[in-house]
């Protein structure tokens, strides 16, 4: 049983009396935050805005700019799974994202927020209607505003303005009421030289992994033209996998790149160059709230993977199988399929879904 002291002025603030309001971590955390806050989040921002929703054209990455939701903008490759606006007919400078920015979605994902890269900005990456921006003046840090609002406490305070029942919404007025607490300024000079590390690390990591993937591009010169119609002989249904007989497996990009492969390299299935390639079964779910971070599909791809939910490290069963190693490549089997994640420290030792290749 949570037992907590209230104040008669707290329930009269709130014109709420049930136990369970005043109880709730959000609202036990932002009474404390406000003791210690001079400032709302408004007093440190030249703006906070998001854009209106217009019509989009969407294209092909050779043809368009990237298209942001709040989803790939916290992931690790925040490009690999985005649409494309059209740059003839769709291109939108305010919706831009600019270096600097602090973001956080605006419906559903509220306090998932993160702060813009310089490589954002030189893409031309524009984002949803669905993320707020927040644009913090020269004078104050940045670093230290986002770590703070990114952090546990920060993520409850977004929640303590939400509303909506069927589908939770912030506006960008309530972000600005958000309490902004006082700490020293030695202390936020080193948290936003923390946070500005951590930017130039991901920035640079990005640009190896797209330096990598176009040396390997550029070594294959697959070249193949797209075509919707083709023939396939019985024989080579018979010795698919599964005898496969839908023609978007025959006849398509992927397995016309997969022709050009076998022909032209010395080739070996994935299969023959890993000690395992495996996921566990379905299992029974023990959520507590102090556990093992139970990561999904979506959460592997995440820039720092997490999540909400926990399980039990006594109740689950098979829980080693279920365990993500450092140096594992991690797949979905179903939904965004294609899309890879290399697991780093911040999967290690973390739980996945048996949706979750390994």
């Amino acid at each position: 049983m949570k037992i907590r002291l209230v104040q008669y002025r707290d329930i009269i603030d709130c014109m709420r009396f049930d136990g369970s309001y005043h109880n709730a971590d959000v609202n036990v955390y932002d009474s404390v935050i406000r003791k210690h806050s001079q400032h709302q989040l408004s007093h440190f921002c030249s703006e906070i805005f998001s854009t209106g929703r217009n019509k989009r054209t969407y294209t092909t990455p050779d043809f368009g700019y990237p298209y942001l939701s709040n989803s790939d903008v916290i992931a690790a490759d925040p490009f690999m799974s985005c649409k494309y606006c059209s740059r003839k007919y769709d291109f939108d400078d305010k919706a831009v994202l600019r270096e600097g920015m602090i973001l956080t979605g605006r419906v559903g994902a509220i306090g998932q927020t993160s702060l813009v890269p310089s490589y954002f900005e030189k893409a031309k990456a524009m984002g949803s209607d669905n993320i707020i921006r927040i644009v913090i003046k020269p004078e104050y840090r940045k670093g230290f505003i986002y770590a703070y609002l990114s952090s546990k406490i920060g993520r409850l305070s977004f929640w303590k303005y939400a509303t909506g029942g069927v589908q939770p919404f912030i506006t960008e007025t309530m972000v600005g009421l958000l309490p902004i607490p006082q700490f020293s300024q030695a202390f936020q000079k080193e948290i936003d030289n923390l946070i500005q590390k951590s930017i130039t690390l991901r920035e640079n990591a990005f640009n190896k992994l797209k330096e990598t993937q176009n040396l390997i591009l550029s070594e294959l010169s697959v070249n193949i033209s797209k075509r919707n119609f083709g023939k396939v002989s019985i024989s080579d249904i018979l010795q698919s996998h599964n005898s496969r007989f839908e023609a978007n497996f025959h006849i398509s990009e992927g397995a016309d790149i997969e022709r050009y492969l076998w022909l032209h390299y010395k080739c070996k299935p994935l299969g023959n160059l890993c000690t395992s390639i495996s996921r566990p079964n379905i299992f029974k779910r023990y959520y507590v709230n102090h556990g093992i971070t139970f990561l999904g599909g979506a959460d592997i791809f995440l820039a720092t993977p997490n999540s909400d939910k926990q399980l039990s490290k006594k109740k689950t069963e098979n829980i080693n199988n279920l365990l993500i190693e450092e140096g594992t490549i991690l797949l979905p089997r179903s939904g965004s399929i294609g899309n890879v994640a290399w697991a780093h420290a911040g999967h290690a030792q973390k739980l996945a879904s048996e949706d979750v290749i390994r």
